[in-house]
């Protein structure tokens, strides 16, 4: 793999560009005995194949696996904006627009009983009207409501906040 190629370096994986298809590399935690390593990166990889596949088939868009082994996976490269991005320049419509295919992924999502594990703008792509949904390696199947859970944070307007009361209790 050349430096070139490389898309992301995260805590976790590498992810690099390779004959037009992306791959994620698990890679090997040196402070880890070789075998437990070894194991923990295959699960995980295992793992995020399939909450992938199940996402797909719930009707979330997310990338078309083509591919894996013990540790990689290989998969379609979605060209497009990070929602974190696309977020900064738009106007109220266009944020509200993708704000409804927010949360109609997420509800496809935990309808599947998937819980992504880190649900951000950043593990979002917009691509030709649609939202792709990224990164599933901290994601895991639960049926409990809390699993399901999402913080969402929203940057209230200076105007919100001189204005905002807190509720008195009863």
């Amino acid at each position: 793999m050349a430096d070139k190629n490389v898309v992301y370096r995260g805590a976790e994986a590498v992810l690099y560009k390779k004959d037009g298809v992306l791959v994620k590399d698990r890679i090997r935690k040196g402070y880890r005995i070789q075998q437990l390593d070894r194991k923990i990166r295959k699960q995980r990889t295992r793992h995020e194949d399939s909450l992938m596949e199940r996402a797909r088939r719930a009707g979330v868009d997310v990338p078309r696996i083509f591919s894996s082994s013990d540790t990689s996976i290989e998969m379609e490269f979605i060209e497009g904006r990070k929602v974190k991005d696309a977020f900064n320049g738009a106007g109220n419509r266009e944020r509200g627009r993708i704000s409804g295919l927010i949360g109609q992924a997420l509800g496809r999502l935990h309808e599947a009983n998937i819980v992504h594990g880190d649900f951000t703008t950043s593990n979002m792509i917009l691509k030709g009207g649609k939202l792709y949904v990224i990164d599933m390696g901290l994601g895991k199947y639960s049926e409990k409501v809390e699993d399901k859970s999402c913080l969402l944070y929203t940057s209230p307007s200076p105007r919100d906040l001189s204005t905002s009361r807190m509720p008195s209790s009863a």
